[in-house]
């Protein structure tokens, strides 16, 4: 038995009708802590980086060409992803020629998106490449980081003019950072070849009484960088990294600079362990720990196998075929709506039910090739962009200031408007059975995404409750995804299908499932 409905977009008085409708929506738990201040949940709505690496400077000598950036930004990826929670469709990757000034700075301009990145996320954003302090004409430095396009002379490093000119300033960077709506934010500067000139702060000790509730509802904006001014830092074959980068994913994968052991490392934590651990094997650099904004703390809350429970595992064993799927395909990609999408690999799955209602009888295995499906529900956002540009006629409820708000799922709409914006946007809507599959997530024999029981803190629906405190529609991304990164695919609205809700057995109705 699965409880499903129909995909994309809704009029509201299907919300209304029905006590738990699946639907699709994208976000992670906002922050919970306990009466005694411990973070027993994960602290942020929903999380997001960037991740810059640079090995090759077309406009430098051979000497001050890097080894290992790339490397370095690929395996605190994988560490974000897999122990972090941190979503793929979330992280941003600049390697080499795609990490230019302009590059960067069209990145950063994304993260500022209030559409996207909401003041209950993290940023998280990294950077490995060179990085220069410069003497300023009147007295004091400034740190710059160094993009793949700069032209500079690493050796002449009075000549203020090339650094401003092309290069990435610390001041530019802190002005970037005012801009993103998240409320913790946290650079991480692997910068070899001196420092960045940062202003070392202290913190709360963290093992005061609910130490973890203040600084977890505190904006803050922190850095840690490699060195200092003067320092040069190091990077070697016997670490596969820069020394800086080595002894970070070292902390973020074991959780050893989790001083008090309270299951959270806090940047203060992180920064400590570093200056302590990274001199060991590199002595000529020393990390260096400073603040832009705010007295919070980024908090990284490891969790090494989420969703552990036997009832609550993704089919761990998928078939040849969905294997080779997977392995051909990209994970993620964005569709021309600019929302992004995730990939639903082919295989068999399980659809329908035995109990629930005589179109779901019985429960029967389908094959259905891979497909693309949106991690959010459209957004009014969205849809007011489809408005504008084509004309077409506004929805009902469209007035509706409550449910108007650009991060809500847009309703009111007719399976007709449907078809409209997802031709608009280049898509298509999916069959009954791919939505089916979409919204288990990999689970089998479940009733729900998230198991057989659901609770006000899975979903929104029917009254209020735990997490869901809205009595009409919630914002997209207030809930865990499911397994396959769909978040919300329980709750809040219901969605439409390309075809009619009845018992199938058949592959999508159009002949490519990769159409989007």
């Amino acid at each position: 038995m699965y409880k499903r409905a129909l995909y994309l977009l809704i009029p509201i008085m299907l919300l209304l009708a029905i006590s738990v409708v699946l639907a699709q929506q994208r976000g992670m738990l906002p922050p919970a802590i306990g009466t005694d201040g411990v973070l027993s949940e994960e602290p942020y709505h929903n999380k997001w980086a960037l991740l810059i690496g640079i090995n090759n400077y077309p406009n430098l000598p051979v000497q001050y060409q890097l080894q290992y950036a790339e490397n370095d930004v690929n395996e605190l990826k994988k560490v974000l992803v897999e122990q972090y929670q941190f979503p793929e469709s979330n992280i941003i990757t600049l390697i080499n020629e795609q990490a230019t000034l302009k590059g960067i700075k069209e990145k950063f301009a994304k993260l500022s998106d209030h559409n996207k990145v909401n003041s209950d996320d993290c940023v998280l954003v990294y950077f490995s490449g060179h990085g220069q302090t410069v003497p300023l004409p009147r007295g004091g430095d400034m740190g710059y980081l160094i993009p793949y396009d700069a032209k500079v002379d690493m050796d002449d490093v009075n000549n203020m003019s090339a650094y401003y000119g092309t290069c990435l300033g610390m001041r530019e960077l802190r002005e970037l950072a005012q801009v993103i709506p998240a409320k913790h934010i946290m650079f991480l500067v692997d910068a070899c070849y001196s420092g960045l000139a940062v202003t070392n702060r202290g913190g709360f000790q963290t093992s005061i009484t609910g130490y973890l509730k203040k600084v977890a509802s505190v904006p803050v904006q922190q850095i840690i960088t490699a060195g200092m001014k003067g320092d040069m830092s190091s990077e070697s074959p016997e670490w596969g990294h820069g020394a800086f980068t080595y002894k970070l994913l070292e902390a973020l994968k074991t959780g050893v600079a989790d001083e008090n052991d309270d299951g959270v490392t806090t940047g203060l934590e992180l920064a400590a362990h570093l200056k302590n651990v990274v001199p060991n094997i590199s002595p000529k650099q020393t990390p260096q720990y400073g603040n832009f904004y705010g007295e919070g703390e980024f908090l990284f809350l490891r969790i090494d196998a989420p969703n552990t429970t036997d009832a609550n595992k993704p089919d761990v064993n998928p078939s040849p075929i969905e294997s080779a799927e997977a392995n051909e395909l990209p994970k993620e990609i964005t569709g021309k709506d600019g929302a992004p999408m995730v990939l639903i690999p082919a295989g068999e799955c399980q659809i329908g039910g035995n109990d629930y209602i005589k179109y779901e009888n019985p429960v029967h295995t389908v094959y259905l090739d891979a497909f693309y499906m949106d991690v959010h529900e459209v957004t009014n956002s969205q849809y007011k962009k489809f408005i504008d540009a084509t004309g077409y006629k506004t929805p009902s409820y469209w007035s509706d200031t409550r449910d108007n708000q650009p991060n809500y799922p847009v309703v009111g709409v007719d399976w007709n408007d449907a078809v409209a914006y997802a031709e608009f946007a280049g898509k298509r809507l999916p069959t009954e059975d791919e939505w089916e599959k979409a919204a288990r997530g990999g689970l089998i024999g479940k009733q729900y995404p998230c198991g057989d029981t659901i609770t006000h803190d899975d979903a929104n629906f029917d009254g209020t409750g735990g997490k869901d405190i809205w009595n009409g529609t919630s914002p997209i991304g207030r809930f865990k995804p499911n397994g396959y990164g769909l978040y919300d695919m329980a709750g809040n609205v219901s969605e439409w299908c390309a075809d009619k809700y009845y018992f199938t057995n058949q592959n999508p109705i159009e002949p490519s499932a990769l159409t989007f």
